[in-house]
């Protein structure tokens, strides 16, 4: 027979995973996400997003993909174009998603985009630098900008002709993540009301554990390591 005691401990449980589960919930709205278009035609360009990230973490997932490169060329004067360049980007260019530590600034790419790739000569190629600065905002560049010359088909009745390129473009977006290890309650902070839900939830496998702290699903050793290694953090 169950006791009355006993309901009421477990509508308490209930009531603090329900809880838990909103703060997790409510997490998920400090990830940011940043488009940029940005266009050159040989000089240095630079971008700041519109809005900011937390810049007071101890960790940061960050995402970025580059979804377009397109140029315009030119011959005998006439301007032809878009031409969409971007498969020939090297792929490990074009995308990539990691974890850095915190706080900002931190660089998310830094590389020369280069088409054709080496070791050819390059037709076009210019710097791109990404980063979250240290006031929490998304800051890009292309700078060092070479356009030179190549043979492209343009079509009847041009064929396949030595055009000058006259502009490159980069589309892209940003996604980042501030995180917090620990912060099971979502309040900013590393401290005894974290600690209280993890052990609360003590045991817990097969995911949606409140305790989840490493994000494998279940509530274990691992998970107050890692809360006791962040302890204290944002009081």
């Amino acid at each position: 027979m169950t006791s009355i005691s006993s309901v009421s401990a477990r509508r308490v449980v209930a009531a603090a995973v329900l809880g838990s589960l909103l703060f997790t919930t409510a997490a998920v709205a400090d990830t940011v996400h940043w488009d940029f278009d940005l266009e050159t035609s040989g000089q240095d360009v630079f971008w700041t997003s519109p809005s900011a990230v937390d810049n007071e973490k101890p960790l940061y997932d960050a995402t970025y993909a580059i979804t377009l490169v397109e140029i315009w060329v030119s011959y005998l004067t006439i301007p032809f174009g878009p031409f969409d360049i971007t498969d020939e980007i090297p792929p490990e260019y074009l995308s990539n998603s990691d974890t850095y530590d915190g706080p900002p600034p931190i660089i998310i790419l830094h590389e020369t985009l280069a088409y054709p790739e080496p070791p050819e000569e390059p037709s076009v190629a210019a710097d791109v630098h990404i980063e979250v600065d240290a006031a929490g905002y998304g800051q890009m560049s292309i700078t060092n900008v070479y356009l030179g010359g190549i043979e492209w088909d343009l079509g009847w009745p041009w064929g396949v002709v030595t055009v000058r390129i006259e502009s490159i473009r980069i589309v892209g977006w940003i996604e980042v993540t501030p995180r917090l290890p620990g912060d099971l309650d979502d309040d900013g902070d590393v401290d005894h009301s974290d600690l209280g839900i993890m052990l609360g939830d003590w045991g817990c496998s097969g995911g949606d554990c409140p305790g989840d702290a490493d994000g494998d699903g279940d509530t274990d050793h691992a998970d107050l390591g890692l809360l006791l290694a962040y302890w204290g953090w944002g009081t």
